[in-house]
């Protein structure tokens, strides 16, 4: 009676510990193991079954930290999708726009928003480091242009 309630117990216990297990080992020396008890005619003892977690061990150095780091000195930050257009922003895109649309030559634009605007030059001229498109007036009431650019193909005088 004695060991009933032993076993009761210990039933009880396992069922709280899933770690539990019980060991039983029978008269011919086989080895069993059993979440639920052993039999009648067998040996048993609790076993503790505890399976450790991948990774739940500490980690081993493998080489010696390196020193203190260096603290690199702050940098402003770097904007990598900010489109420039390759002269100095002087333009916002509307008014370029509004300027191509309307045949205007402004400070800022590049070769490609000038021949937009104007056409192909009928003349191109250099000087020094310095581009110079020619557009002949077409009609009377049209005057002729010179377009000066610099050496990065920008307008910075008309």
């Amino acid at each position: 009676m004695k060991k009933l309630v032993v076993l009761g117990l210990l039933l009880g216990c396992a069922s709280a510990q899933a770690a539990t297990v019980y060991r039983c080992e029978d008269a011919a020396g086989h080895l069993t193991f059993s979440a639920s008890g052993c039999a009648s005619d067998s040996d048993s003892r609790l076993q503790r079954a505890d399976n450790p977690r991948p990774g739940g061990a500490r980690p081993t150095l493998m080489a010696k930290p390196k020193a203190t780091p260096r603290k690199e000195a702050q940098r402003p930050p770097t904007v990598v999708a900010a489109r420039t257009d390759g002269c100095g922003d002087l333009l916002s895109p509307s008014e370029r726009r509004q300027a191509i649309i309307r045949g205007q030559v402004r400070v800022g634009m590049s070769r490609a928003d000038v021949e937009n605007a104007l056409g192909p030059p009928q003349r191109i001229s250099q000087l020094d480091a310095l581009t110079r498109y020619h557009y002949e007036a077409r009609q009377r009431k049209e005057r002729s242009r010179l377009v000066t650019f610099d050496d990065q193909g920008c307008v910075r005088r008309r």
